[in-house]
């Protein structure tokens, strides 16, 4: 298993070294009547290879705004020295494999990103977590996620 994941980590980093170069990513969708938009901005690895991003949410329903900005960090382990990327490859409603994906933090919300479309991800994941769900818009939700499935162009 280790044999896999060092060469997917270097892929990794590769990939996070060249989307620095990338444009901003901004996404929007529209639930319930309330307007959802993140942007997505100086994705870079660090030194160890560990990719991450600026982030702006914002949220905005009748009467209500919410905002919320901050830097996620893909989540990772320190093994003797040399970091492993946690990369995630979840089960299909059909038990097939889907394709990997990697998980951002930041202690405020979590994301989810394909591994193989990094550069120019068709879907994003966003998922409140911490106090900042109490402040959100729709508060009759037990939690606050979206599933942003186009980049604005």
């Amino acid at each position: 298993m280790l044999k896999t994941l060092i060469p997917v980590a270097c892929l990794l980093a590769a990939c996070w070294a060249r989307m620095s170069a990338a444009a901003d990513l901004h996404f929007a969708e529209k639930l319930g009547g309330v307007n959802h938009d993140l942007r997505i901005a100086n994705m870079k690895a660090d030194a160890r290879g560990v990719p991450s991003f600026d982030y702006t949410y914002r949220q905005q329903g009748q009467g209500c705004a919410f905002t919320l900005a901050g830097r996620a960090v893909a989540g990772y382990d320190d093994a003797g020295g040399k970091v492993e990327l946690e990369v995630y490859n979840p089960l299909g409603s059909d038990g097939k494999e889907m394709p990997s994906i990697l998980a951002f933090h930041d202690g405020e919300a979590n994301f989810t990103v394909a591994r193989k479309e990094m550069l120019a991800p068709k879907w994003i994941t966003f998922d409140l977590d911490g106090a900042s769900r109490a402040k959100h818009c729709d508060r009759k939700a037990d939690r606050v996620e979206v599933m942003f499935k186009h980049a604005v162009r």
